[in-house]
């Protein structure tokens, strides 16, 4: 029996902003003509992006394709492109530890065990949610905007310099406490992807899943920026109100002119 690949915890990263693209990718090994994702060709590696808003058209059309060896973006982006320079709205922080690849790597779920530790010693934030990736650990700690809950964090300069900053604070905090954990060190990159839930990781033969973490209100906790820095100690860029309002200005352009496009698409 087929189990299909769910949205659930990507559509938690992709919160607000209907307009900002996300982008899929398949991993498909080079003698394979298939997956077809979207409207473009059969191609070697499969990539392909969808506005917020058109994210239950393209699962209907798509969803057999994503269920193996099938990962999206955190975080999202102005252009249908993923690129770290592209990227619009921060979905979420994260960790991704390597789990099970040698004799004295712990499980994914020790690893678990080992977060939790620190949650309770209070030398880490509770996470809101973890991936268990088949061969390793994801922990995320889910993003609000601090002036507009409904939404993402916008991916300003500052946003993104403490956005970075918190990826490596957070992850020296778990290698200071246990060095034996294996962290993937480059998953602080903007444009990162992964695993999508109900997919199979073929590699370890297993199926990806995540769990939420409830917090005190039994909801997993979403957090602004700037909470996680207080919480670390980690000092805030200083604003430049001219400059992000500019970046700000630019993006929302550019988006709009995508939702343009896709309309005329659509009519004709």
């Amino acid at each position: 029996m087929s189990v299909s690949v769910d949205l659930w915890p990507h559509r938690l990263f992709w919160m607000g902003d209907p307009r900002a693209v996300a982008v899929f990718s398949v991993k498909v090994p080079r003698d394979e003509r298939g997956p077809w994702l979207g409207m473009g060709a059969w191609r070697p590696w499969r990539q392909r992006s969808t506005s917020t808003k058109r994210l239950d058209w393209w699962l209907l059309n798509n969803e057999p394709h994503l269920r193996q060896d099938a990962f999206a973006t955190i975080n999202r982006f102005y252009r249908w492109e993923r690129a770290q320079e592209y990227v619009v709205r921060l979905g979420a922080t994260f960790v991704d530890i390597d789990c099970g690849r040698g004799a004295f790597d712990c499980s994914a779920e020790e690893a678990a065990d080992v977060l939790g530790e620190l949650v309770l010693a209070g030398r880490l934030v509770l996470p809101s949610m973890l991936q268990f990736s088949g061969r390793g650990l994801w922990a995320f700690w889910l993003l609000r905007d601090e002036e507009d809950p409904s939404t993402t964090p916008f991916a300003n300069a500052e946003n993104r310099e403490l956005w970075t900053a918190l990826q490596q604070v957070t992850a020296d905090a778990i290698a200071r406490e246990f060095p034996g954990l294996r962290l993937d060190r480059p998953a602080g990159d903007l444009a990162r992807v992964t695993r999508l839930h109900g997919s199979v990781n073929p590699s370890a033969e297993r199926r990806v899943h995540y769990e939420l973490l409830p917090g005190p209100d039994g909801e997993p906790m979403r957090y602004s920026l700037a909470e996680l820095a207080d919480f670390y100690g980690v000092r805030r860029p200083a604003r430049s109100r001219s400059r992000s309002e500019s970046e700000e200005d630019r993006r929302d352009a550019s988006l709009e002119a995508h939702r343009r496009l896709c309309d005329e698409r659509e009519e004709g």
